[in-house]
């Protein structure tokens, strides 16, 4: 399924996807993305990755809301107001990350949570 700018389900258009999801769409792609892995663009994408197979520590952590911070600059159409990394699950070796940002364009505040 295609969802920028787009929706495209079994080779039909779907729907127009609205502004909200094209930003939350760009955010999971910046987490998401290994730096360096995007051909056209060297810097797109994130460090987090690397963080996936280190022990879940205070080190760990601050690294993880340190690298999203710093990838997240990159989005210029919203400002991060705060980013909580939830580990209460680290025992099961998950992790959240909630991105609390305001949406310039339209002055609306959202939020997202990824699981790493």
């Amino acid at each position: 399924m295609i969802k920028f700018p787009i929706v495209i389900e079994d080779g039909k258009v779907a729907k127009v996807s609205n502004y909200q999801e094209l930003i939350e769409q760009s955010i999971k792609s910046l987490l998401m993305e290994s730096e360096g892995s995007n051909f056209f663009d060297r810097s797109y994408g994130s460090l987090l990755k690397q963080c996936l197979f280190e022990p879940i520590s205070e080190v760990g952590l601050a690294r993880l809301q340190y690298f999203a911070r710093q990838v997240l600059s990159k989005e210029k159409r919203i400002n991060v107001q705060r980013i909580e990394i939830d580990d209460s699950n680290k025992k099961d070796g998950v992790v959240k990350v909630n991105i609390f940002y305001n949406i310039i364009a339209t002055n609306s505040n959202s939020n997202i949570t990824l699981q790493i």
